[in-house]
Protein backbone atom coordinates (compact mmCIF):
# COMPACT_ATOMS: atom_id res chain seq x y z
CA UNK A 1 0.00 0.00 0.00
CA UNK A 2 1.35 3.42 -0.96
CA UNK A 3 2.19 5.67 1.98
CA UNK A 4 0.53 9.08 1.85
CA UNK A 5 2.98 11.96 2.02
CA UNK A 6 1.91 14.43 4.67
CA UNK A 7 3.24 17.88 3.86
CA UNK A 8 1.12 20.21 5.96
CA UNK A 9 0.63 20.59 9.69
CA UNK A 10 -1.88 22.14 12.06
CA UNK A 11 -0.89 23.69 15.36
CA UNK A 12 -2.99 25.20 18.13
CA UNK A 13 -2.75 26.04 21.81
CA UNK A 14 -4.79 24.45 24.58
CA UNK A 15 -5.34 25.04 28.27
CA UNK A 16 -3.42 22.54 30.40
CA UNK A 17 -6.55 20.62 31.47
CA UNK A 18 -7.61 20.09 27.84
CA UNK A 19 -4.10 18.91 26.91
CA UNK A 20 -4.19 16.42 29.79
CA UNK A 21 -7.62 15.15 28.70
CA UNK A 22 -6.40 14.69 25.12
CA UNK A 23 -3.26 12.96 26.37
CA UNK A 24 -5.37 10.55 28.45
CA UNK A 25 -7.69 9.83 25.51
CA UNK A 26 -4.76 9.22 23.20
CA UNK A 27 -2.98 6.99 25.71
CA UNK A 28 -6.13 4.92 26.27
CA UNK A 29 -6.23 4.14 22.53
CA UNK A 30 -2.48 3.73 22.15
CA UNK A 31 -1.97 7.01 20.29
CA UNK A 32 0.05 10.12 20.89
CA UNK A 33 -1.95 13.29 21.58
CA UNK A 34 -1.06 14.57 18.09
CA UNK A 35 -2.19 11.34 16.40
CA UNK A 36 -5.40 11.34 18.43
CA UNK A 37 -6.17 14.96 17.40
CA UNK A 38 -5.34 14.22 13.73
CA UNK A 39 -7.66 11.21 13.77
CA UNK A 40 -10.48 13.21 15.44
CA UNK A 41 -10.17 16.06 12.93
CA UNK A 42 -10.14 13.70 9.95
CA UNK A 43 -13.16 11.77 11.28
CA UNK A 44 -15.10 15.02 11.61
CA UNK A 45 -14.06 16.07 8.11
CA UNK A 46 -15.26 12.71 6.75
CA UNK A 47 -18.66 13.11 8.47
CA UNK A 48 -19.01 16.55 6.90
CA UNK A 49 -18.04 15.14 3.50
CA UNK A 50 -20.74 12.47 3.89
CA UNK A 51 -23.25 15.25 4.57
CA UNK A 52 -23.88 14.14 8.13
CA UNK A 53 -24.85 16.91 10.47
CA UNK A 54 -22.44 17.13 13.37
CA UNK A 55 -24.26 17.65 16.66
CA UNK A 56 -23.15 17.71 20.25
CA UNK A 57 -24.79 15.14 22.55
CA UNK A 58 -27.10 17.85 23.93
CA UNK A 59 -28.07 19.02 20.42
CA UNK A 60 -28.68 15.40 19.38
CA UNK A 61 -30.97 14.85 22.40
CA UNK A 62 -32.97 17.99 21.60
CA UNK A 63 -33.21 17.07 17.92
CA UNK A 64 -34.40 13.55 18.77
CA UNK A 65 -37.05 14.95 21.10
CA UNK A 66 -38.28 17.40 18.44
CA UNK A 67 -38.32 14.54 15.90
CA UNK A 68 -40.35 12.39 18.29
CA UNK A 69 -42.85 15.21 18.91
CA UNK A 70 -43.17 15.89 15.17
CA UNK A 71 -43.77 12.19 14.53
CA UNK A 72 -46.41 11.98 17.28
CA UNK A 73 -48.23 15.07 16.00
CA UNK A 74 -48.22 13.84 12.41
CA UNK A 75 -49.41 10.35 13.27
CA UNK A 76 -51.96 11.66 15.77
CA UNK A 77 -53.51 14.10 13.31
CA UNK A 78 -53.56 11.41 10.63
CA UNK A 79 -55.43 9.03 12.94
CA UNK A 80 -57.85 11.79 13.95
CA UNK A 81 -58.51 12.84 10.37
CA UNK A 82 -59.15 9.28 9.25
CA UNK A 83 -61.42 8.54 12.23
CA UNK A 84 -58.97 5.78 13.15
CA UNK A 85 -57.88 7.06 16.55
CA UNK A 86 -58.30 4.40 19.20
CA UNK A 87 -56.44 4.08 22.46
CA UNK A 88 -54.70 0.93 21.20
CA UNK A 89 -53.59 2.65 17.98
CA UNK A 90 -52.34 5.68 19.88
CA UNK A 91 -50.40 3.48 22.32
CA UNK A 92 -48.75 1.74 19.35
CA UNK A 93 -47.76 5.11 17.88
CA UNK A 94 -46.34 6.24 21.23
CA UNK A 95 -44.40 2.99 21.58
CA UNK A 96 -42.98 3.37 18.05
CA UNK A 97 -41.96 6.98 18.75
CA UNK A 98 -40.09 5.82 21.85
CA UNK A 99 -38.40 2.76 20.35
CA UNK A 100 -37.56 4.11 16.88
CA UNK A 101 -36.45 7.66 17.71
CA UNK A 102 -33.08 7.23 15.97
CA UNK A 103 -34.75 6.01 12.78
CA UNK A 104 -37.31 8.82 12.95
CA UNK A 105 -34.56 11.41 13.46
CA UNK A 106 -32.50 10.05 10.55
CA UNK A 107 -35.54 10.21 8.29
CA UNK A 108 -36.20 13.82 9.29
CA UNK A 109 -32.54 14.74 8.70
CA UNK A 110 -32.41 13.08 5.29
CA UNK A 111 -35.65 14.72 4.15
CA UNK A 112 -34.39 18.11 5.37
CA UNK A 113 -31.12 17.66 3.46
CA UNK A 114 -33.00 16.59 0.31
CA UNK A 115 -35.24 19.66 0.51
CA UNK A 116 -32.21 21.99 0.85
CA UNK A 117 -30.68 20.85 -2.45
Amino acid sequence: MKEIKMTSHVSFRLPEEKWEAISRQGASSGETPNDWCRKAALEKLERIAQREIDMSPAERAIFEEVSRIRFLLGEGFYLLASDGLTLDDWNLVRKKAQEKVTEISRHLLSSAQTNRR
